[in-house]
């Protein structure tokens, strides 16, 4: 797709690998004329989840990330960063777009994919002739949400084994950096484009040792640390690599930060406040990017992509909201233009109002049903709404978010490519595109987040109770939320856990019901009630209820629906609705080598053996040493008449797991072929077996009698 066609260029995030250093204060390395002449490579690090106030060279005295403060002390500190919106799926498409999430219209995680015809980084610079790779540790940042566009590489494995994916799929840094440099060691001799992201220290907080044991460390400044260690060893390998570290332009930034407490919310996504979208940003750039500065101007993670283009020379796209940070190093703080922020994270959930912001000349404005306003030059912490002080007015403000937000809905309208009949069945089919636009609706009717804070954090108090094995307390927090506020539908999913493994099942259903019921359009509690129904054996009662509930489905759902309904189908003998099904989870995920041999299974007992082939081969990438598709492979290939592959996958899969079954399909196929005396010493061998039951050694008794008659 030419870039004339996209509307917005992915930005890059990089982080500065450097060498373990122990202060930030420490004298810079100097990169060389040569260096400075040919600045050629750029490395993105996105730290999730990373407050900028917990790194050393922001000021925190306790902090362990020396990694991060050698790479700011070799370059350019941003000490008013912002991230445009407090989500990390969201956050990074600002990072790789250069625009707002009202303009690449990725809000949320999981529901959201970033569209096909958006612009990336990763194209901009691939159509250059640069080498692009990609290192992401979530499954909130999978290729199904839209940001490999543009990478030749980008390793979202989970090591899930090629089964399904779900939110909780995440990798720790130590296999984040391995993955890394295998690529590195063997990359492309041509300038490059990486992205490495880091997702250690979102929730639980769980650093392995020696942090774990570190009592002057708390359990999330713990995981930093752990993440810092790794970037240093990033650091090392440029630094090893014929001056390649001095021949990259390195940008290390969060996506977002953290709450514990400060305005209600532990965690992120529902508040725009400091603690959630001030985050670290640190640049390193031989030549445009000077030793140990720190600059006060507030930017933003929209400003990575025209950084890059503007340091590696290249054209900025018209479209690009951001400025080069290099153009800005020499303002004074309120000399920046206005920054935006966002959240739809509760509205979407539970119906609250969305949260939207302005950060403009040291105030931020909050627009909502009870708006705020805060002087951060005074009140960085943002502890006194003076929205109705005297002398104070908030019309400047909501006229910017105004014009803001129009100039979004031309701009969204006039670049969105014309896609064929296909290509919107094929992206609707996916959940990339709505099938039916969103429909307008009055912020007015919509409660104001802060209201709704008390119940979410009910949720969360138990989703930790949990977690510490406490599941009377637990129950009882979940309880409270769901009465406080009927939207609060994990609260409900809990429960139902809870109830399920109780084996409550009265419980159980009457507890999903009453959450549906609340929820009529959500699909996460139709979701639940599938996998329970199925669990206990009612595949009926979930084959009747697929149709109604798979609209429903998020996007960061529909693997697991169609993954559980093409089992249900197959449990219940409906071979060919399964094979349909398992084909969508194959659109969704090409890895998912599961599917691809429950799919396999489901052709061949449709009798589309050849096909059936072709699936099986492709899950035995992922599955190498898995028995039962060894033989599965192998039945198909005795169907097909290629006896001798087929007794290579036979003796494959009894080497693996000697099931009796496998046995006697094995002893079968080879007495159809007339084999008998092959056939009986199969039998026999394994009837001697310890193990073998007395099952099967008299059925191995009557065949081996059957055919010792030819």
């Amino acid at each position: 797709m030419s870039s004339a066609r996209k509307f917005f260029p992915v930005a890059l995030f990089i982080v500065s690998a450097a060498i373990a250093s122990t202060s930030a204060c420490r004298k810079a390395s100097q990169p060389s004329a040569r260096t400075k002449a040919r600045p050629s490579n750029v490395l993105i690090i996105t730290l999730d989840t990373t407050r900028a106030d917990h790194l050393g060279c922001y000021g925190r005295v306790e902090a362990q990330t020396p990694n991060l403060d050698r790479l700011a002390a070799e370059g350019v500190r941003f000490a008013n960063a912002h991230s445009p919106v407090p989500l990390t799926l969201p956050a990074h498409a600002s990072i790789f777009t250069g625009v707002y999430p009202l303009f690449h219209n990725v809000r949320n995680n999981g529901s959201y994919s970033l569209p096909p015809n958006a612009e990336t980084l990763a194209e901009i610079l691939q159509k250059r002739g640069y080498a692009t790779a990609a290192f992401v540790s979530s499954f909130v940042l999978d290729s199904r949400f839209g940001l490999g566009q543009g990478f030749d590489v980008y390793n979202d494995d989970m090591n899930d084994g090629g089964r399904i994916k779900t939110l909780a799929s995440e990798i720790p840094a130590a296999g984040v950096f391995d993955r890394f440099a295998a690529w590195f060691a063997a990359r492309p001799s041509k300038p490059f484009l990486a992205w490495v992201h880091f997702f250690d220290p979102h929730l639980p907080y769980a650093p392995p040792e020696p942090f774990k044991s570190d009592r002057s460390l708390s359990p999330y400044d713990g995981e930093i640390a752990y993440v810092d260690l790794h970037i240093g060893r990033i650091l090392d390998l440029l630094a090893s690599s014929r001056g390649t570290l001095d021949r990259t332009l390195i940008i290390a930034a969060g996506d977002h930060g953290e709450g514990f407490g400060e305005h209600g919310e532990t965690g992120h996504g529902v508040f725009c406040y400091n603690e959630t979208v001030s985050v670290p940003l640190i640049v390193r750039g031989p030549g445009k990017f000077p030793p140990n500065r720190v600059s006060r101007v507030p930017v933003s993670l929209v400003d990575i992509v025209p950084t890059v283009l503007d340091f590696l020379k290249l054209p900025l796209p018209s479209h690009v909201q951001g400025l080069p940070l290099q153009r800005q190093l020499k303002k004074a703080p309120r000399d920046g233009r206005p920054l935006f922020v966002e959240s739809v994270f509760l509205n979407e959930g539970v119906g609250s109002a969305i949260v939207t912001g302005v950060i403009h000349q040291g105030f931020k404005f909050i627009r909502l049903p009870r708006p705020e306003l805060y002087n951060l030059d005074a009140d960085p912490k943002e502890k006194v709404n003076i929205v109705s002080s005297p002398g104070t007015t908030t019309r400047r403000f909501l006229k910017e978010l105004e014009s803001f937000e129009k100039s979004a809905a031309v701009k969204e309208a006039s670049a969105k490519r014309r896609m064929s009949a296909e290509e919107r069945a094929r992206l609707e089919s996916l959940g990339y595109i709505s099938a039916q636009p969103p429909q307008p609706a009055s912020e007015a009717v919509f409660s104001d987040p802060k209201d709704i804070i008390r119940a979410w954090t009910l949720y969360q108090e138990g989703e930790h109770l949990l977690g510490e094995g406490e599941t009377a307390a637990a129950e009882a927090k979940f309880m409270a939320a769901a009465r406080e506020n009927r939207r609060i539908i994990n609260a409900y999913s809990n429960l139902a856990e809870i109830y399920y493994r109780r084996n409550d099942i009265p419980s159980l259903e009457r507890i999903l019901a009453e959450g549906i019921s609340a929820n009529t359009q959500n699909g996460t509690l139709r979701l639940r009630r599938l996998y329970y129904h199925f669990r206990l054996g009612r595949t009926d009662s979930v084959l009747k209820e697929l149709d109604e509930a798979e609209p429903l489905m998020l996007l960061w759902q529909k693997e697991q629906f169609y993954n559980l309904a093409g089992t249900a189908c197959g449990r219940a003998g409906r071979y060919d609705r399964a094979a349909g099904y398992f084909k969508k989870v194959l659109d969704i995920e090409p890895a998912n080598s599961a599917a691809a041999k429950d799919l396999g299974y489901a052709l061949f007992m449709e009798g589309r053996t050849a096909e059936a082939l072709t699936y099986q081969k492709s899950a035995e990438e992922g599955l190498p040493l898995d028995p039962r598709l060894a033989a599965e492979t192998a039945a198909t290939l005795s169907r097909l008449g290629d006896y001798p592959a087929a007794e290579r996958y036979y003796e494959k899969s009894l080497r693996l797991d000697p099931a009796d079954e496998v046995v006697f399909q094995y002893a079968e196929m080879l007495a159809g072929q007339k084999e008998y005396g092959r056939a009986i010493a199969v039998l026999k061998a394994f009837s001697e077996r310890p193990a073998s039951s007395p099952a099967f050694r008299g059925k191995a008794r009557r065949l081996i009698i059957l055919w010792q008659k030819h």
